[in-house]
């Protein structure tokens, strides 16, 4: 079997939490064995990081109800 090489994305990650610091995460059901993922998604051309985060939380956990804490200095790999 011959590894799929695909091109590197920039994107953000989101860790979203409560006031009593749970952290949400959700079952991918795309994977298997189960998988546990934190909401994330690719920058749009056009995008900075931060506008990819809000437009990635709406779509995928249905809210913009947060508050921005702390972003990375660099870039994850």
């Amino acid at each position: 079997m011959q590894a799929i090489t695909l091109p590197y994305r920039s994107g953000v990650g989101i860790m979203l939490r409560n006031d009593t610091g749970d952290v949400l995460v959700g079952s991918r059901i795309d994977t298997k064995p189960e998988s546990w993922q934190m909401p994330q998604g690719g920058i749009d051309a056009g995008e900075t990081p931060v506008q990819a985060l809000w437009r990635e939380l709406k779509e995928g956990v249905g809210t913009d109800k947060a508050t921005l804490v702390a972003e990375t200095k660099d870039w994850v790999r």
